[in-house]
Parts: structure tokens; sequence; C-alpha cells
């Protein structure tokens, strides 16, 4: 036991608090350039498919939440003396940003559509 308290645990944390930081730093670097804002059309296709990369992390984030509570040695840990992390609530708040995002991607896909028509 105290192997797992002193290394095997820390370790995992680190991993997935790691692992947290890359997927946001992929999601903030989009693979696709953005394409001139006078060409409405490809906005909306570039929009189109970031609300897309949201929605599969907004999932990926739920499914990851649900892994956490599902066992609560993984979901709650000791960051310091004065407070706890609780990795599912993480999750969840992660999912609720990714929701909002993908929303506000879809209205600007639509709005560039809308400007295309006129």
């Amino acid at each position: 036991m105290m192997i797992w308290k002193r290394w095997i645990e820390p370790g995992v944390l680190c991993g997935l608090v790691l692992g947290g930081v890359v997927a946001v730093a992929t999601i903030a670097s989009s693979s696709e350039a953005i394409p001139p804002i006078t060409e409405h059309a490809k906005m909306a296709a570039w929009y189109d498919k970031e609300a897309a990369n949201l929605r599969q992390h907004e999932k990926d984030m739920k499914a990851m939440a649900e892994q956490y509570k599902k066992d609560p040695n993984l979901a709650h840990t000791e960051a310091g003396a004065s407070h706890k992390i609780n990795l599912a609530q993480h999750c969840e708040s992660l999912v609720n940003y990714y929701a909002k995002a993908a929303e506000e991607a879809e209205v600007l896909a639509g709005g560039h559509r809308a400007m295309v028509k006129k």
C-alpha cells in the first residue's frame, strides 16, 4: 500500500492531468487554418467542422466522467493540504464548456450560411 500511495497514485493523477492538458491544447489549435472571413461558405464549413469536433470532445468527457463516477478512488484525490480535486466534477465542467462552444460554433456557421444567400 505504501508503494501505491507514494508512487503509483501520483503517477496516475499526473498522467490524467497531462492528458487533459494535451486535449485542451489540441482543441485550442485547430488543425485547419481559418479561411478569410469574407468567404462565407468556407467559414460556415469551418465552423461546422469545429462544432463536430467540440461535440466529440463533449462526448469523450461525458464518458470519462462516468468512468470516474464508477471508481470513487480515482475520482477524488488530494491536491495539497488545502483542497481536494473531484475529477468527475471537473470532467462535467468540461462537458458544459464543450457543449456551449459547439452551440456557438453552430450559430456562427448558420450566420455565415445566411450571408452566402444574400
